[in-house]
């Protein structure tokens, strides 16, 4: 109910019948010209229904002019990777989870220099590959490209020039577009011909891979295309056709006859100014013009008794300083010229329609090409990435194998560039082991750590260098990560009950094929239930769904379960104390924790000392205590705010100050003695 009462007044209810079967089915026919919709794919019912919604949505906001449509085709998703809205959050997958581009997964890849190469990486980390044939075709082009890293970056500067054709083919296909975007795909067809020229060139010397092939034959066919636009057009095209003027001179014999009018025009107006000086002795007489008078003589009001004498002249205008007249020729030539703007303008935007007409008979082809320049770019980006930041090709199995050495966070890495040293991290899951508990204090590391596979995962399944310094990955055909704190108050789920829903997910979807990242799991409720939650998830984990997985937490009792689970490893992150303060060295090793460092994190963090101090001492009486017999009760009470038993000289000083302060009779205090007062307050 919230929710429609703040969607209501966007939000315009249809009638059902504009979403069911037939009424699908009689958008597609439509929108495709086609008399039976099964040419069109074998659809089911749902599907119908969802694009017959979507077109006819289009009808409605588009006035009936649709723009021009790709057939419709079902994404498969067995051919995905698999992510649920809890690991698109957690990862920070297209955006951080404050809601910004910067810093995202996305943000940390983005090295495309198109929009529509863009778009496709954000496509590719929403929807990586599942199919070891799809991924390896990419790796191939990515290897080629790195090796001749010179190729590459005169790609890249190729590609920088290059237009978003689909989208100037939709603007194109509503009547939208401009002598600027046909002006863009001028220089586009330029660029292919450049591409097409090096690549075909380093092709003779050094064999490319299939997909590299195909994407350069996509790029070719568009010659005689770029020569008519060529041209056709001017250099500098105006962004609106009613500007005028973007047709090149001697492509139209009558549109070059009325811009000849014009200029003879303009050249006529010249020579009456200087004639009408010099016939009336006004050297200051100007030839002006303005939409509400056309052309006309302006003379300054000294001059207007001497302009009067003359009969050719007619006043039209009277200012402060200026009077404006205007003559027969002057009125005969404003008609000439406005006739012949009007009539060049009418060639051009014939000559303009013309241009798209032969454009959209290139629809398909072009389209082909589109994607390619998209995959070219997003495949030379990931080439340009693994030069820049040291990235290797994974190995890529169909087993269940995930084999990291020295493997780093892309994100985190690239914002410690600049004063820092990302600390690398091995991971070794097998089928022997493929479940590693790991324990440590907070800020140590861990949830980085798990992170970080993740994202090497997705980063070797879209095609990209993953960054560690060796890499072998078993296919995943689902991603799950329940990483980091949330509520939806909007529903009315606490953070427990939003950490168990996702956590249920997990247990109900994960295959031995998935990979699983969980974080500090039952942490939301009394330490007994949460580690008993935590337990159970393992144990199932462990029993049924047999995937690979990343287990970080804090109750230490957890790493028992590596005697009774034979697939199961306890990890660690290494710290040093030292002077009894702790140094994080982000290293994962073998072990467990032996302390979970709060207190010591709580001091980092400014808590104050006499905070730290009490916190302390309840924790020396607590690891007295038998394990599960724990007393929450003090031997000794302690107050919070201990003080000292023989006071410093300091502390003698402000009590004796405070006793006098409490004395004070603060009504009947004058100005001045209350000033003196602030003043040994300061002090």
């Amino acid at each position: 109910m919230e929710l429609w009462q703040s969607w209501g007044k966007k939000v315009k209810i249809l009638p059902d019948v504009r979403f069911n079967v037939k009424s699908g089915e009689h958008q597609l026919a439509l929108a495709f010209q086609v008399q039976n919709i099964q040419g069109l794919g074998d659809f089911t019912g749902e599907h119908i229904q969802a694009a017959g919604a979507l077109l006819d949505y289009l009808n409605l906001t588009q006035k009936g002019q649709m723009p021009r449509l790709e057939r419709p085709k079902i994404i498969i998703s067995s051919e995905f990777v698999q992510m649920d809205a809890a690991t698109f959050r957690s990862l920070e997958l297209l955006q951080t989870q404050q809601g910004q581009r910067k810093g995202s997964f996305f943000h940390c890849l983005n090295k495309t220099v198109t929009a529509p190469g863009a778009r496709l990486l954000a496509t590719r980390i929403s929807f990586p590959f599942r199919e070891k044939k799809s991924i390896d075709t990419r790796l191939d082009v990515v290897s080629y490209m790195y090796s001749q890293f010179s190729l590459t970056e005169q790609l890249r500067d190729y590609l920088k020039k290059t237009v978003d054709i689909q989208r100037i083919l939709s603007r194109a296909s509503l009547g939208r577009a401009g002598p600027r975007d046909l002006s863009g795909l001028k220089e586009t067809f330029q660029q292919l011909q450049n591409m097409v020229q090096v690549l075909k060139k380093i092709h003779e010397e050094i064999p490319p891979p299939a997909l590299q092939r195909s994407l350069t034959k996509a790029l070719e066919g568009f010659d005689s295309l770029c020569v008519l636009l060529s041209k056709a057009l001017k250099e500098d095209a105006p962004l609106l056709m009613r500007d005028g003027e973007f047709i090149q001179p001697g492509y139209s014999q009558e549109l070059d006859h009325f811009k000849t009018l014009k200029s003879t025009a303009h050249s006529k107006i010249k020579e009456l100014q200087q004639q009408y000086s010099r016939e009336t002795g006004i050297n200051n007489l100007k030839i002006k013009h303005n939409n509400m008078l056309g052309y006309y003589v302006e003379i300054t009001s000294l001059n207007a008794q001497k302009l009067q004498e003359f009969e050719i002249f007619v006043h039209r205008q009277t200012l402060a300083n200026n009077m404006r007249f205007t003559t027969q020729i002057l009125v005969e030539l404003s008609q000439d010229l406005i006739q012949a703007k009007d009539k060049a303008l009418e060639i051009e935007l014939e000559i303009f329609s013309e241009l798209v007409k032969a454009i959209l008979q290139y629809a398909e082809p072009l389209i082909i090409t589109a994607r390619a320049l998209a995959e070219l770019d997003l495949l030379t980006s990931f080439a340009s990435l693994a030069r820049e930041r040291s990235y290797v090709r994974s190995a890529v199995e169909e087993s269940s194998v995930f084999q990291i050495e020295q493997g780093r966070h892309p994100v985190v890495e690239l914002s410690q560039q600049e004063g820092g040293t990302f600390v690398p991290n091995d991971c070794n899951l097998t089928s022997q082991e493929n479940i590693w508990i790991i324990t440590g204090p907070n800020m140590a590391g861990k949830s980085t750590f798990l992170r970080q596979n993740a994202l090497i995962i997705l980063m070797a399944q879209i095609g990209s260098f993953v960054p560690a310094a060796k890499s072998c990955i078993g296919l995943i055909d689902r991603i799950f990560s329940r990483v980091g704190a949330s509520d939806d108050l909007a529903r009315g789920q606490s953070t427990f009950m939003v950490e168990m829903i996702e956590t249920a997910l997990i247990l109900n979807q994960a295959t031995e094929k998935s990979f699983v990242i969980l974080d500090e799991v039952g942490r939301g409720t009394a330490t007994y239930d949460g580690i008993s939650i935590a337990w159970a998830c393992l144990e199932y984990l462990h029993a049924q769904n047999k995937c690979r997985c990343l287990f970080a937490t804090h109750y230490h009792e957890l790493t028992a379960l590596e005697k009774q689970l034979p697939r199961l490893a306890s990890y660690t992150v290494k710290v040093q104390e030292w002077q009894e303060k702790i140094v994080f060295l982000h290293q994962i090793i073998k072990g467990t924790a032996g302390r979970s460092y709060g207190v010591h994190v709580a001091e980092l963090a400014g808590v104050p000392d006499s905070v730290i101090k009490r916190a302390q001492f309840l924790l020396a009486n607590f690891e007295k205590e038998d394990k599960g017999k724990v007393s929450w009760q003090a031997k000794e009470p302690q107050p919070l705010f201990e003080t000292n038993k023989i006071p410093s000289i300091e502390q003698k000083k402000a009590l004796s100050f405070y006793e006098n302060l409490k004395k004070l009779d603060v009504n009947n205090l004058t100005p001045k003695q209350a000033l003196d007062w602030l003043y040994k307050l300061k002090q």
